[in-house]
């Protein structure tokens, strides 16, 4: 029987605490990934984005965001891969013929897509052998768009992340499962504490799914159905910022 092989893909950098490792690790160590795709996203103008983030209020996270830039440097991220005996690449896009090439050379059943900000073509989503699913921070169907569980943290609604199938549409495709990590009436305020336990809730959900897809069980999901008022977020302007720290949100 041939091998299970799935790909995780995630950003180069993130605003993650420890850029994202606590999920990345644990799933390098599963034996069906066999492959971490880091795409590019650092430079002069990401340092810039984390200072203009610390000058607005949001200063945890501008400063993880430097922290996990040096981070990034060191290439700790390669290490782990290489000493684990898996592939590392490193890709500027998921567009590109050279990108679309290398993902098809890995012979893939599955990418995982994992805190990155690209928008996949169609052209890749049709790579592996059973597809895409993507790491959604916010619970569909309801929250959409980016930065979903800051904005429920702030209505005070339950917060967490949602893992479903990818389709050509953003924040579509089936749902495989939608997982609460701040529940409403807890009322956290710590938005990077927020996100570091998401990571560990996000690797443990997505190890289960592996092992079950190795068997050959491979969830439907449920539809994702879109309501015609649904909620579409956008990163928070600097006046909203404002607000969501004087309402003692911590960033």
């Amino acid at each position: 029987m041939p091998k299970f092989r799935a790909a995780l893909v995630t950003s180069e950098v993130t605003f993650v605490p420890e850029n994202y490792s606590l999920l990345v690790d644990e799933l390098l160590a599963h034996d069906a990934v066999v492959a971490l795709i880091v795409l590019k996203n650092s430079d002069f103008k990401l340092s810039l984005k984390a200072l203009g983030s610390m000058v607005l209020g949001a200063k945890q996270v501008g400063r993880q965001l430097l922290l996990n830039q040096l981070a990034a440097l060191r290439s700790r991220r390669r290490k782990r891969t290489e000493a684990l005996s898996k592939k590392y690449l490193e890709l500027p896009d998921v567009k590109s013929p050279h990108s679309l090439e290398t993902f098809r050379e890995l012979d893939l059943d599955l990418i995982i897509n994992a805190r990155t900000r690209f928008i996949y073509p169609k052209s890749l989503l049709e790579i592996p052998r059973l597809g895409c699913v993507n790491i959604h921070h916010g619970l569909l169907p309801d929250q959409r768009g980016t930065m979903c569980d800051l904005w429920a943290l702030q209505a005070k609604v339950d917060s967490g992340f949602t893992v479903h199938w990818m389709n050509p549409k953003i924040d579509d495709g089936n749902i495989i499962e939608a997982h609460v990590v701040s529940k409403a009436d807890e009322n956290r305020k710590d938005y990077l504490d927020h996100i570091r336990r998401a990571s560990m809730d996000e690797a443990k959900i997505l190890k289960v799914l592996l092992d079950q897809m190795v068997e050959g069980r491979i969830p439907d999901g449920f539809p994702n159905l879109q309501a015609e008022r649904r909620a579409h977020f956008k990163n928070p302007t600097p006046s909203e910022i404002k607000i969501m720290r004087a309402e003692g949100i911590c960033l």
